[in-house]
């Protein structure tokens, strides 16, 4: 895998153990660039939680994408 990864966790999923996520990251880091984001609070849906949640974490989204496409291409925003 050589495409990088931006990973979410929420801090309060009952639905996916962050140890299973903690894992994998281990199991990639060697390969792969890994941006590991905690969530804290969120729920499994984290896109279901309040705007006080859901901003911060699209916010982080974008900038991840927007880093990445500069990165790759040379060419920032």
């Amino acid at each position: 895998m050589r495409t990088p990864l931006l990973v979410f966790e929420a801090g309060a999923d009952t639905m996916v153990h962050n140890t299973a996520t903690e894992d994998f990251v281990k199991m990639v880091a060697d390969s792969v660039q890994v941006d590991r984001q905690l969530v804290a609070g969120a729920a499994h849906e984290i896109c279901s939680m309040p705007d006080s949640v859901l901003k911060p974490y699209l916010q982080t989204i974008i900038d991840y994408l927007n880093d990445s496409t500069a990165a790759m291409t040379g060419v920032s925003r």
